[in-house]
């Protein structure tokens, strides 16, 4: 493991320990405190070598800042480590796009840690939405609204982008996510800055009948995330935090629907559990399939696109 800050330790690592057939052997972070001791008995890895070591590994997670995930990525892909990538995987989409012809070159498994497409709330989305009867999708609408971080982050100079890889990376993932990956395009995006964080929507077009709405900030008290879909069949499903999914239909006997109510813990409930258990079930069959590499290239894409409407 690369990286092993507050949200390593608070969410992968209980995520990680799940599994009685996994252990983290090797841990590398340059900013480790003496106070921080590493779990299940790891060792410290002095270096980055120290780490992306085949005979050591048989798999890496990288987990620190966009640009660590680049030069460590790419370096384990060129060793022949299958490697999951905690988001943002890079700082624009011609980084991943490289990390992605890697991986297809050396036949290593690369993975995206995008975990809300895991979460059981979007899994039931998606389910619905793939029903025979749900139809084609006309209208879907996002929030992702994050208290924090604010300000500057990662070190990065363009403050900006630095809010979009922390926050726009999940919304177009679950976006994409929930129309099956059908490539979207920006048709408008529209931000406004105030006390070192970010509001804005972002309106994306896919094929010749799909509308996104994307809303996004920092600067909401909590964290709150939601989905509405709208079928050309007249149905409509909702997705209210990740705890609660309500799907309706057109006909007057179904003015009620239905509805989905998780029952499951914290961590379980962000989908991290399960996106490891995709990643480490990928590793130990050696066949894989490039679906979440491909789905976050492309969110980095409109990223890209954002920033080049602002310019």
């Amino acid at each position: 493991m690369i990286g092993f800050g507050a949200h390593v330790r608070e969410s992968l690592v209980p995520a990680i320990g799940r599994f009685a057939d996994v252990h983290i052997a090797r841990i590398h972070d340059p900013y480790l405190g003496p106070s921080v001791s590493a779990p299940y008995g790891s060792q410290i890895a002095a270096t980055v070598d120290g780490v992306i070591d085949p005979k050591r590994v048989d798999a890496l997670v990288i987990a620190a800042t966009p640009e660590v995930h680049y030069d460590s990525a790419a370096a384990s892909l060129k060793a022949g480590i299958p490697t999951f990538i905690e988001k943002p995987a890079s700082v624009d989409a011609d980084a991943m796009r490289a990390l992605c012809s890697l991986s297809e070159n050396t036949g290593t498994y690369l993975a995206v840690g995008h975990n809300y497409s895991f979460s059981p709330a979007l899994t039931r989305v998606q389910r619905f939405i793939q029903s025979s009867d749900f139809g084609e999708i006309l209208n879907l609408n996002v929030a992702f609204h994050g208290s924090k971080p604010r300000g500057p982050r990662w070190g990065m100079t363009d403050e900006f982008r630095a809010f979009l890889l922390s926050h726009a990376t999940h919304a177009f993932d679950i976006a994409l996510f929930s129309t099956s990956d059908v490539p979207l395009e920006v048709e408008s995006a529209s931000f406004r800055s105030s006390r070192n964080g970010h509001a804005g929507t972002v309106l994306l077009s896919g094929g010749s009948s799909l509308s996104v709405c994307v809303s996004l900030t920092n600067l909401a008290p909590r964290f709150d995330l939601g989905l509405t879909a709208i079928s050309n069949a007249g149905r409509r499903v909702r997705m209210s935090g990740l705890s609660r999914v309500e799907y309706d239909g057109s006909d007057s006997s179904d003015r009620i629907g239905s509805s989905w109510s998780a029952s499951v813990s914290a961590t379980d409930i962000a989908g991290y559990v399960e996106q490891f258990s995709d990643f480490f079930h990928h590793v130990q069959n050696q066949r894989w399939t490039p679906t979440v590499m491909v789905r976050a290239l492309r969110g980095l894409e409109i990223i890209d696109q954002i920033i080049h409407l602002r310019s």
